[in-house]
């Protein structure tokens, strides 16, 4: 099967697109498919890298394909050619043999003969390097958090969110994703310091001790005083603020004018703002005001900040976070996948759907503006309540489970499963007896057709698979002690095509939560990759069987 992908990436439009070919282009190079790109990618080659290693050809123009998917907001006429179109609510619609739009509130689409339209975020294409890094976030004296906005970030988002962490008062170690300078300082909060720009791959002698909050020496007051300058300290009885900012210790630190009952969780009532204006959920509200504001002496809490540029391994970065904060992209779903909190702004008008939907789910929380107190308020309340962190992470994994590629591509091959009927029998009667299929099989004899239709009569699972209406294959699933055991055979006329993963894929979704169990021959490589591949693992060695469980 010849797959093409169009799409392109810059530092002004993102990687988002790209990023989701390059998850197709991983499921079909492991169904053995023919994978080339066309489109113009510049200043992202974490990804053109990747693209390389798995043999995808990147050229500047179409060739011929058996399916061409579109991952692009532009009016492009294709080759011809079976049409997937991924598309963004209204961005990027075009007639197609197969629509998706993965966003996590998929827009009503108008009819424009598109056959088949795949909606919501089970469709959504994740790279292996997201799927295999569930997070798993070990103890840190400091909580770590990750800014990435994605390939397209701006350096003023980057900088706003890293000046509202800083803003929160709390010992954080951030990671900031970018490609330029950033000044966080820039943007100005009440208890921010002095302005300071921190440079990507700036070395250790840039940053200061923890103790200073991350600020460059020269930058820095003294310890005693907060870590404020000079011009903005107060007697070290106001803890450091100037006295015209001050509240009494009983408030949390803030001035009367900022104030709210200890039922409101010490935020102003005109604070708690819905879910659609990017406030926290009803859920996850401080309670008492003391968990809203740190406590004096936590206002000169230690901050390191570290600016990378996007790389190979940021998965994994991501993976290892306390706390991340996105924009409500393509990378919004790539962290729902892996499980970790998220709190998320808008950097384009394009995902404003996804970023109502993803705090009205309770995947996220909302920051709304960045740059205002309220955005403050809700990153300190997460950095401080590791269950309101949990919550958001454990509904987020559950949204996503990484193998969107996979169900487009069957979609895109026309590939299904149905129950076998007995309409079937000699069909599977002539693949059982096959040469190849009895040279792998417990009994390697041939089956007469009266043994046959016992079989057949047995209480069993049996799935016939399809391309495009042809069978070209059988899952079946038999009760035994401690579970169900899986065996699959392919079509001999269709074998060679890479149809085996996906078939044994499609088929277990039928049965999800069960307890499976494979045996295979310890000479069949193939079937042992096959099964490796999706997710079993080697439990027994009974020679010349092997036991596999997924």
């Amino acid at each position: 099967m010849r797959l093409l992908l169009r799409a392109d990436a810059n530092p002004t439009i993102g990687a988002g697109h790209l990023a989701r070919c390059v998850a197709i282009a991983e499921e079909a190079v492991a169904r053995g498919w023919t994978v080339t790109l066309t489109g113009t990618l510049t200043g992202v080659d974490w990804l053109t890298t990747h693209l390389a290693a798995l043999g995808v050809e990147i050229r500047p123009d179409w060739t011929d394909a058996d399916i061409v998917l579109i991952d692009h907001y532009g009016a492009i006429t294709p080759p011809e050619a079976r049409l997937v179109s991924l598309e963004d609510g209204p961005h990027g619609r075009r007639k197609a043999d197969v629509a998706v739009d993965c966003n996590l509130a998929p827009t009503p689409r108008p009819a424009d003969g598109t056959p088949l339209i795949l909606r919501g975020p089970t469709y959504a294409p994740i790279r292996t390097a997201v799927r295999t890094r569930r997070a798993h976030p070990t103890p840190s004296s400091h909580l770590r958090v990750v800014v990435s906005m994605g390939g397209g970030t701006t350096p003023h988002a980057v900088s706003a969110a890293v000046a509202a962490l800083h803003a929160t008062n709390l010992p954080l170690h951030i990671t900031a994703v970018s490609t330029t300078p950033l000044n966080p300082t820039a943007t100005r909060f009440p208890r921010f310091p002095a302005p300071t720009t921190v440079e990507p791959g700036d070395p250790p002698d840039r940053l200061a001790p923890a103790e200073a909050g991350g600020l460059p020496a020269d930058r820095l007051a003294l310890t005693e005083a907060g870590g404020l300058p000079a011009d903005r300290l107060a007697p070290a009885d106001t803890g450091g603020l100037p006295a015209g900012r001050l509240a009494p210790i009983e408030t949390g630190g803030l001035p009367a004018d900022r104030l709210a009952s200890a039922e409101g969780g010490g935020l102003p009532t005109d604070r708690l703002a819905p879910i659609e204006t990017g406030g926290l959920p009803a859920g996850h509200r401080p309670t008492p005001a003391a968990e809203a504001i740190a406590p004096p002496s936590a206002r000169s809490a230690p901050v390191e900040i570290e600016v990378v540029r996007p790389h190979p391994d940021l998965p994994a970065l991501l993976a290892s976070a306390d706390l991340v904060i996105s924009a409500a992209g393509v990378t919004l779903l790539e962290l729902c996948c892996l499980g970790v909190p998220t709190a998320v702004a808008v950097i384009a008008d394009n995902q404003i759907p996804n970023y109502t939907a993803a705090v009205a789910q309770g995947l996220a929380a909302g920051l709304g503006d960045l740059t205002s107190p309220a955005a403050v308020d809700t990153l300190h309340h997460l950095l401080t309540t590791p269950t309101a962190r949990h919550d958001l992470a454990r509904a987020a994994s559950r949204a996503v489970d990484g193998h969107g590629a996979r169900r487009i591509l069957d979609a895109a091959a026309q590939l299904t499963v149905r129950r076998a009927t007995p309409a079937d029998a000699d069909r599977l009667l002539a693949w059982r007896n096959d040469p190849g299929t009895r040279r792998w099989s417990v009994n390697p004899d041939p089956v007469s057709p009266e043994t046959h239709r016992r079989w057949l009569a047995q209480d069993r699972r049996l799935l016939i698979a399809e391309e495009a209406g042809v069978p070209v294959g059988v899952v079946r699933f038999d009760p035994v002690p401690g579970g169900v055991e899986v065996s699959i055979t392919i079509a001999p006329e269709a074998r060679g095509r890479g149809l085996a993963r996906p078939i044994l894929q499609a088929a277990q979704d039928t049965v999800p939560g069960t307890r499976l169990l494979a045996r295979v021959h310890a000479d069949n490589t193939a079937s042992r990759r096959l099964f490796a591949s999706a997710g079993y693992r080697l439990v027994t060695e009974d020679r010349p069987f092997l036991t596999y469980r997924y």
